[in-house]
This record gives C-alpha cells, structure tokens and sequence, in this order.
C-alpha cells in the first residue's frame, strides 16, 4: 500500500506540471525528500498527506486509498460569487473547476 500512496503523490506532482523542488517548496521540504517518497524510500507520514490534501486541494479519500476523485471540488458558492463578479459562462466555470 505505501508504494501506491507514492505513485499518488508522484501522480499528483506530474499533473500539477511542477518538479520536486518545486513540490517540496511548497510544503516546507526539499526536492530530494520528494524523491524519496516517491521512489517508496520513505513513507508518506499523516503530516504530510495533510500538508499535501490542503496545499493542493487534493482529495484525501484518493491520495489515502486511491478512491474518489483527485481533487476537491471547487465550493460552489465560492464558485458562484466568481461567476458572478466575473460574469464567467458555463464553459469559462467548467475550466476554473477542472483547473
């Protein structure tokens, strides 16, 4: 089970389009300790799935057990408020949320 929790969190990083220095930044770690959960060198603490969940809105369900979506869905009233002010159309909220 761990090596597939690393492959969600490699898999997370590959669609973010960031490098593991970029990842790692961002969650107050180095690239190399990236590299190493990803390769299944280390595991993945419940410290760091949290950091992982609220830095890049990830899904827990999924990132723990692979089930569910990626990513949280985008708040609805939030979602709401920005069509709104922004005078977004379905397809422009289609990609705020997808992004």
């Amino acid at each position: 089970m761990v090596l597939l929790l690393n492959n969600r969190v490699k898999e997370i990083r590959k669609t973010l389009k960031l490098s593991q220095s970029q990842f790692g930044k961002k969650l107050c770690v180095t690239g190399a300790a990236i590299s190493r959960i990803e390769k299944g060198d280390r595991a993945v603490t419940d410290q760091m799935a949290k950091a992982i969940c609220n830095e890049f809105r990830v899904n827990q369900e999924w990132l723990i057990h692979g089930t569910g979506e990626m990513f949280q869905a985008f708040p609805s009233p939030l979602m709401e408020q920005l069509a709104q002010e922004f005078k977004l159309d379905e397809l422009e909220q289609e990609f705020i949320q997808d992004f």
